[in-house]
């Protein structure tokens, strides 16, 4: 359907597309919605424009070696772009497979799991457009718990990994064990 992301990944041995919420522009690149600044400095919360002269100093000297990926994109074998925009123009989310194991890296998709897993609809002072950050995170987290993928994010409690899982009618975080011993 339109303003949706597929991509495809593998689950016990077929292939489950992932949603992810998208704006009217999901076919254009992820990254490319985070640079284009100007436009979207003047559709953004008057409380998030300051940050777009800090990005766009930031990411000045790598200009001409950063490269667009396109929502859906395979990065490098292995690894593909998934539009979960919201949060930011061009959030973007890694799918990671070798073979049937998987990892999404959420990014800021829940902020804190402990709050945005539970409640998916609550919104962060730092989401550009919180409600299509809400569906966005409503999709993904839905997801991730039906297909047992494991997922990771920025702002998680150590280990910062683990999977979503059902709590009757709610969702939950559970980090996966982890210990300080190797081998």
């Amino acid at each position: 359907p339109a303003g949706v992301s597929r991509l495809q990944l593998p689950v016990a041995g077929a292939a489950r597309p992932l949603r992810a919420a998208a704006s009217a522009a999901a076919s254009a690149s992820a990254a490319a919605a985070a640079f284009a600044a100007a436009k979207a400095e003047s559709r953004s919360p008057e409380s998030q424009r300051s940050h777009f002269a800090n990005t766009a100093r930031r990411f000045a000297p790598y200009a001409g070696r950063v490269r667009r990926i396109a929502a859906g994109a395979e990065v490098v074998p292995g690894v593909r772009s998934v539009a979960a925009y919201g949060h930011t123009p061009g959030h973007t989310l890694f799918h990671v497979a070798d073979g049937n194991q998987q990892l999404l890296v959420m990014a800021d998709t829940t902020h804190r799991p402990e709050l945005f897993v539970r409640r998916p609809d609550y919104y962060s002072l730092f989401e550009f457009d919180a409600p299509m950050a809400a569906e966005t995170r409503r999709k993904v987290l839905d997801q991730v718990a039906t297909d047992r993928i494991q997922v990771a994010g920025y702002h998680f409690p150590f280990p910062a990994t683990g999977f979503i899982g059902r709590d009757g009618n709610s969702l939950r975080y559970v980090p996966v064990s982890w210990s300080a011993t190797l081998g």
